[in-house]
């Protein structure tokens, strides 16, 4: 079934028919967009970058394929809501106990993918799931920048001084 939608592409539910207990979520590049190579190259970039991600707080990327026409991304199925889901269903916010807990988990996953030279340039509530046993998981980057090599962003360019956090490592 689907899930949802984005830029790029939609999110179908699937299971593996060889093994019923396991679920993914399917990100396929919308059609109108996979005629063009420079977008497969994205959503395989995105692959390839979240693949390398291994984190608790990270949707897993499992594969990264073609099918005819079809650009595919494999990846865990979080069974639960998007981070806009839930703050829109809270017309008094989330408490904030709640809401601390889930920025520790963010910034958690953004030092992980920062350790790893990945630099997600679309963190945002929508790219962010909280599953059923309210684990957080950032997803989505599709939207990044390499820290490496040529081009690479220098954090003192990308926030301004007053947005700049460490984060403590004993969290």
């Amino acid at each position: 079934r689907r899930l949802g939608s984005g830029g790029m592409g939609e999110v179908y539910l699937a299971t593996n028919l060889n093994l019923p207990d396991k679920r993914y979520a399917i990100k396929v590049l919308r059609q109108e967009l996979a005629d063009e190579p420079r977008f497969a190259e994205l959503l395989n970039a995105e692959a390839q970058r979240q693949a390398r991600l291994d984190h608790d707080n990270i949707v897993q990327i499992y594969d990264y394929f073609q099918w005819q026409r079809h650009h595919c991304l494999v990846m865990a199925f979080v069974d639960g809501s998007t981070l806009a889901d839930l703050i829109a269903a809270q017309p008094d916010g989330l408490k904030e106990a709640h809401a601390l807990d889930v920025m520790l988990a963010i910034l958690r996953s953004l030092n992980h993918a920062h350790e790893h030279g990945v630099l997600h340039c679309d963190i945002k509530p929508a790219n962010v799931l909280v599953d059923t046993e309210q684990r957080v998981r950032v997803t989505d980057f599709g939207l990044v920048s390499a820290l490496e090599g040529a081009g690479a962003i220098d954090e003192s360019d990308a926030l301004p001084a007053a947005a700049r956090l460490e984060l403590d490592r004993s969290l």
